[in-house]
């Protein structure tokens, strides 16, 4: 009796639920029946604005959980629950985790960097100095440096350590020392600024030193050495020509000396002969000079008496 009843109450709920769905199907065939087309369009929209919606949520979902790295950039990512990562992302578009993760992006080309210090040297004397260096983070050690340094790394560290180096090395060396051994000087500072700027992750690629000046006063007493060496060079100079004046007149002397004696020699030995030979060959070249000139006539007289007349043109 029991199992009779059941199988009455099952057969009776399905032809009331078959009877149920059939009657909603009418209503709906009814209702598209008397649906008008503005209604359809209206619906159809509604159904292309809700599946827009769907997309344009699933396209931002996507979008946040991807970031960029260009070339000669690293990336290093922070955890919530991690921390900084040790890891870091290279070139090439990665994958993080919507609000627990975050990108830091670094850039690890190189750059210039110009440094400044006024320091003493041996002798006390104060130098103005700028170097200038090209820098670049150690990629192996880019998530230690945005653990203790953070982005502005170069601008926390080189200030200080490329003043310490510099007045540490210029303090070995004088004032005149900076200029005449200035190569060692700037090997000497790249070296140490290098050993330093490792401690901190950063590479230093090229050091240079572009400005090295002295005080007013150190540049003044340098003038006035340099102007008063000038001076007894120039006096060392008037000196050794004098000398060389002096010697040149003597030997002069000597040789006009030496002259005379030989014509006095030649005079008491030939007699006046000597002295008319060389009156004929003296008057031979004045002749020859003479007769090149454009502006001179010569005249033929009798008895010796030759004329030369000046003709101006």
């Amino acid at each position: 009796r029991h199992t009779f009843e059941r199988e009455r109450k099952r057969r009776r709920s399905s032809f009331y639920y078959k009877r149920t769905i059939k009657r909603q199907r009418g209503e709906d065939k009814i209702k598209m029946a008397s649906t008008s087309p503005a209604q359809l369009a209206a619906q159809m929209l509604g159904s292309l604005a809700r599946v827009g919606a769907f997309v344009g949520v699933g396209a931002t979902a996507v979008a946040s959980a991807l970031y960029d790295v260009d070339g000669g950039e690293r990336a290093v990512m922070f955890d919530r629950f991690r921390g900084v990562l040790e890891t870091t992302s290279g070139e090439g578009t990665h994958f993080m985790v919507p609000v627990i993760q975050s990108p830091t992006i670094y850039d690890v080309r190189t750059r210039p960097k110009s440094l400044s210090s006024v320091t003493g040297t041996k002798d006390l004397q104060q130098v103005n100095l700028t170097l200038r260096v090209l820098c670049r983070p150690n990629v192996e050690k880019l998530s230690s440096i945005h653990l203790n340094l953070g982005p502005d790394y170069d601008d926390r560290v080189l200030p200080s350590i490329g003043n310490e180096v510099l007045k540490a090395t210029v303090a070995q060396y004088n004032a005149d020392e900076l200029l005449t051994r200035r190569q060692e000087v700037t090997e000497q500072i790249a070296k140490s600024l290098r050993k330093r700027a490792e401690d901190f992750g950063i590479l230093l690629d090229d050091v240079a030193l572009t400005h090295l000046s002295f005080s007013h006063e150190y540049s003044r007493a340098i003038e006035a050495k340099q102007v008063a060496q000038q001076d007894a060079e120039r006096a060392k100079f008037v000196v050794m020509k004098s000398e060389q004046e002096r010697e040149a007149a003597v030997i002069r002397a000597e040789g006009e000396s030496e002259s005379a004696k030989l014509i006095s020699q030649a005079t008491k030995s030939a007699g006046p002969a000597l002295i008319e030979l060389r009156r004929i060959e003296a008057a031979r070249e004045v002749a020859r000079t003479l007769s090149g000139s454009k502006n001179i006539v010569y005249l033929p007289g009798g008895n010796g008496n030759n004329m030369l007349i000046g003709v101006n043109p």
